[in-house]
C-alpha cells in the first residue's frame, strides 16, 4: 500500500490535463488497465474505490470520480495526453511505481487477461521504461 500511496502524494501537485481537474494521471491509467479486459469486476473497483479514497486530495465521493473517469474514458481517444503528463512530472521512480500499481490491478480478480498485459507493456514502452524492466516488475506483482 506504501507503493500507491506515495505516487499519489506527489501527483497532486502537477499540472492536470484539461478537462481532467480531479483526475490524477495515475488514477486514469488505474481505470484504462481495468477496462481493458472488457469490463471492470468488482475488485479492481474496490482498488480503485479506496486509492481514490485515501491518496486523492478531492471533496467528491469515490462513486462520482469513477463516474467522471469513466466519462472521461468514453471521451478519450488516446492515452497519449495521459503519458504525456506522467513522462513530464513523473521521475524514474515514480513510474516503476506506476507500473507496480498498474500491474497489482492487472492481478488483482485473479487472471491476467492478454489485453491488461498488453496495455501494460505498451504504457511502460510509452513511459520509457525497459521491457526487461517492465517484464521484473510484472513478475514480482505477479
Amino acid at each position: 500500500m506504501k507503493i500507491l500511496k506515495g505516487i499519489f502524494r506527489q501527483s497532486r501537485n502537477s499540472n492536470p490535463l484539461k478537462n481532467r481537474q480531479l483526475v490524477d494521471p495515475a488514477l486514469f491509467l488505474l481505470y484504462e488497465i481495468s477496462k481493458s479486459d472488457g469490463s471492470i469486476d468488482d475488485e479492481e473497483r474496490k482498488i480503485i474505490k479506496m486509492l481514490i479514497k485515501e491518496n486523492l486530495a478531492t471533496d467528491q465521493s469515490e462513486e462520482s470520480t469513477l463516474t467522471l473517469l469513466a466519462k472521461l474514458s468514453e471521451e478519450s481517444s488516446s492515452l497519449y495526453p495521459t503519458i504525456k503528463e506522467v513522462n513530464e512530472s513523473y521521475n524514474k521512480e515514480k513510474k516503476i511505481r506506476l507500473l507496480s500499481m498498474l500491474m497489482a490491478l492487472i492481478v488483482s480478480d485473479g487472471q491476467v487477461k492478454p489485453e491488461e498485459e498488453a496495455l501494460f507493456f505498451k504504457i511502460a514502452e510509452l513511459i520509457k521504461i525497459k521491457r526487461t524492466l517492465a517484464n521484473k516488475i510484472r513478475l514480482e506483482n505477479s
